[in-house]
């Protein structure tokens, strides 16, 4: 959840990918995928 804030305060809300994300907190590409199903669920997960 760390690296999706960083990465939104960074970029934006569109300036990163989930894959991108998890190239910057180090766990395999398919983590975020697998826990938030895309984007839009993670900006849910932060924004909650």
């Amino acid at each position: 959840m760390r690296a999706a804030v960083e990465a939104i305060a960074e970029s934006g809300p569109a300036g990163w990918s989930l894959r991108g994300l998890a190239r910057r907190a180090g766990v395999s590409h398919a983590a975020p995928a697998h826990h938030f199903g895309d984007k839009t669920g993670l900006l849910t997960a932060v924004a909650a």
